[in-house]
């Protein structure tokens, strides 16, 4: 047969052609991914990377809360979000933070020997900006937190000093570094028996900042004078792991 090269060279070809059509496309399906760390936005802007060149009729939000997010997409984008999901609405690491109070005058004197190394070092960095030389520590307290928590502190003349701590940017920690949003409150002394001559020092505000720590380090959060003294109050943090 003459033909028979020619007609097994054409099937040949139709076979191979056969080959590269294009499949279905893979359907679309509904999907609800509740959350219990994650924020529903950061886990929308996920998706929205994910679904990258789908259209917006196969790849959708269908609803958002700030706790659940139902969406409908292929297979394989639902496959990849439900992995990212897994991990990172895993609960962030916890962090122990260690706080000191301390009172602070221009008087002659030495940090208190209880302190470390480091928080010791802080006080003489900040003697040398400030003049402060006599420093008495007066309470301090360690917490362990994942985001935000509070202690109470003795303060000056039967005062209590709130500070609160919130940690930021956890997720994206780099470099074993923390930011820490630091808020003091005194709570005044208007309601304790006062000693004769003590100061009244009335409920206020004492500072509020944040600040950046590596693990380990220990650093003066701020300093703040006390009213009609020559003495002032200093916060000091320290990431202790």
């Amino acid at each position: 047969m003459k033909n028979a090269p020619k007609i097994l060279a054409l099937t040949l070809a139709l076979a191979a052609a056969g080959t590269g059509a294009a499949q279905p496309a893979e359907e679309a399906q509904r999907r609800e991914y509740v959350f219990q760390n994650l924020d529903a936005t950061i886990a929308e802007a996920l998706f929205w990377e994910l679904c990258g060149a789908e259209t917006s009729d196969r790849c959708r939000v269908l609803h958002a809360s700030g706790s659940a997010l139902h969406v409908m997409a292929p297979t394989a984008v639902q496959r990849r979000m439900a992995s990212l999901v897994a991990e990172r609405d895993a609960l962030p690491p916890s962090y122990q933070l260690q706080v000191h109070l301390l009172s602070a005058s221009r008087a002659p004197g030495e940090p208190p020997a209880a302190l470390s190394a480091p928080a010791r070092q802080a006080l003489a960095d900040l003697s040398s900006v400030l003049g402060y030389r006599r420093f008495e520590l007066l309470d301090s307290g360690v917490v362990e937190t994942v985001r935000s928590a509070r202690v109470n502190l003795a303060g000056p003349a039967a005062t209590r000093v709130g500070i609160v701590l919130e940690l930021r940017d956890v997720s994206g920690l780099e470099d074993e570094k923390l930011v820490v949003q630091v808020g003091a409150v005194s709570e005044g002394n208007g309601r304790a028996g006062l000693p004769e001559g003590a100061p009244s020092i009335p409920a206020s505000n004492l500072l509020e900042t944040s600040l950046s720590l590596e693990l380990g380090e220990t650093a003066v959060v701020g300093t703040t004078r006390l009213a009609g003294a020559d003495e002032a109050l200093v916060l000091l943090l320290t990431a202790v792991r």
